[in-house]
């Protein structure tokens, strides 16, 4: 391989998601409900059974 190959290999590209992907994704929900900065003066109150949830759901459930 060449020294200048390496120097210049472009990483494969990957898809980024679009905007109204990460507005429609269910962590992205829970955090403008929860905690995001942005909606601070709406938060709900802390809810435990909330990160159980995101724990069964998006750790657990995807392995």
């Amino acid at each position: 391989m060449k020294v200048d190959a390496v120097l210049t290999s472009e990483k494969p590209k990957i898809p980024l998601p679009t905007l109204s992907q990460i507005n429609a994704d269910r962590i992205t929900q829970l955090a403008n409900q929860y905690w995001s900065p942005q909606t601070e003066d709406s938060h709900l109150p802390y809810d435990a059974g909330i990160v159980e949830s995101i724990y069964q759901a998006e750790i657990l459930g995807s392995k």
